[in-house]
């Protein structure tokens, strides 16, 4: 819904010269995202951020992963 949501803003913050299509895909659960190129997938779900930036906060700190 968010990124449905803010479409507009998506495009106009990425510039014209990237070619970009934005798409619904039933078989998500919410808060799931990915993006597809040409060379990968990448997850960019809430769950998948809230885990890498768990792990920044812990290397910051010191502590093992």
């Amino acid at each position: 819904d968010f990124v449905s949501r803010n479409k507009d803003l998506i495009f106009a913050s990425v510039g014209r010269e990237i070619r970009l299509r934005i798409t619904e895909d039933a078989a998500l659960v919410k808060n799931e995202c990915f993006i597809e190129t040409d060379l990968c997938v990448i997850n960019c779900s809430l769950e998948e951020q809230m885990t890498n930036l768990i792990k920044d906060i812990r290397l910051l700190g010191g502590a093992a992963l």
